[in-house]
C-alpha cells in the first residue's frame, strides 16, 4: 500500500514497487486486547515525501479459536478524493506446496503472469488451481468471488473470505525463484504459498474526509 506491484493505475500513484507502508517505522499500538491488535500508521512530512496525501491507515489482527482475521481502516484526509491499490501479502504454511490447490476460481478472468496493470489473459477453467513447482506460480484473479478453499493433499484446509476487495492473487516463487529470495532457505519455498485478496485490478477511489473499511479472514477447516 498504497501501490500494488509496479500497478500505477492510481490518481497521484506513489510510483515505488509495493508501495512503502510495509517497511515503514512509524506504526504505533493504537489498542490491544488479548487477542487482537490494532495498529497506526498517519501521514507525516515523511511519508509525503514517498507520496503527497494525508491518510490515516489502521491494521488489526484479530485472533479466534480457530481464525485469524486482518481489517484496513483508510480515511482520507485530502479535501480531494484518493486513490490507491494494494494487497495484504497473506502467506500461508504448509508440508508441500505441490500438494496444495486452490478451490472457487472457475469462471474469473485472470492474468497468468503479473506486470504493471490488469489484462484479463485468459478465463479460469479449473474446479482447482494448484501451484506447480518447477516454475513460478503468479496469477491475478480480478472481481473474483470473495471465498476461496485452500486444500493440501486432497483435503480441505483453509476457508479464506475477504469483504470490499475485488481481487485474488495465487504465487508461489517455484524452483525457478525459490533460491533468489534472501530470507527463504534452500527449498524452504515448498514450505508456503500465498493466497492473498487485493484491490489491484482497479483503484480505491475514497472521497474527501470519508473512510474505506476492508477485510480478509482465514478459517481452519
Amino acid at each position: 500500500w498504497p501501490q500494488f506491484g509496479t500497478f500505477e493505475n492510481a490518481a497521484d500513484s506513489c510510483k515505488l514497487k509495493h508501495g512503502f507502508v510495509r517497511t515503514s517505522s512509524k506504526w504505533t499500538v493504537l489498542r490491544q486486547s488479548e487477542d487482537s491488535v490494532s495498529l497506526l500508521l498517519k501521514s507525516d512530512d515523511e511519508t509525503r515525501k514517498s507520496w503527497n496525501k494525508d491518510f490515516e491507515f489502521v491494521y488489526t489482527v484479530s485472533l479466534g479459536s480457530s481464525s485469524v482475521r486482518m481489517e484496513m481502516e483508510v480515511r482520507n484526509d485530502n479535501s480531494s478524493p484518493l486513490e490507491f491499490t494494494g494487497c495484504l501479502h497473506s502467506y500461508w504454511c504448509c508440508k508441500s506446496m505441490e500438494q496444495c490447490a486452490v478451490e472457487g476460481l472457475k469462471g474469473i478472468k485472470f492474468d497468468k503472469g503479473i506486470g504493471d496493470r490488469f489484462r484479463g489473459d485468459a478465463v479460469e477453467e479449473r474446479d482447482s488451481v494448484p501451484f506447480v513447482d518447477a516454475k513460478e506460480t503468479q496469477l491475478l484473479y480480478a472481481d473474483a468471488g470473495d471465498a476461496v478453499t485452500l486444500t493440501e493433499d486432497g483435503s480441505r484446509r483453509l476457508r479464506l473470505t475477504k469483504s470490499n476487495l475485488p481481487d485474488w492473487v495465487v504465487w508461489n516463487t517455484g524452483a525457478e525463484n525459490g533460491s533468489g529470495i534472501k530470507d527463504l532457505k534452500e527449498g524452504e519455498y515448498k514450505r508456503y504459498v500465498c493466497v492473498e485478496p487485493g484491490f489491484t485490478s482497479r483503484p480505491v477511489r475514497v472521497g474527501a474526509g470519508a473512510t474505506w473499511i476492508a477485510s480478509h479472514e482465514a478459517r481452519v477447516l
